[in-house]
């Protein structure tokens, strides 16, 4: 596994989690989040977000926004699955 990044906060109404990335990110990337308690997959990535833009591609360095289907925990780590 290579990490990408990690969540630096949750926002549990949209279930949108802003990511630091520390590798490139694309649409339809499949990843891995894993925190302490839980190793949660996600099958790929369906919406990324960059300021208020959606955008295919983020680039390394970027903060980015990543909708997912459950709840992610604040400072969990995601792979490139």
């Amino acid at each position: 596994m290579f990490k990408i990044g990690t969540v630096s906060k949750y926002y549990e109404k949209t279930g949108v989690s802003i990511v630091t990335l520390i590798s490139d990110l694309s649409i339809n990337d499949s990843i891995r989040v894993m925190d302490r308690l839980k190793d949660s997959i996600q099958p790929k990535i369906e919406y990324i977000q960059i300021g208020f833009k959606k955008v295919s591609f983020a680039p390394k360095g970027e903060t980015v926004a990543i909708k997912f289907d459950e709840q992610i925990k604040e400072g969990s780590e995601i792979f490139r699955g």
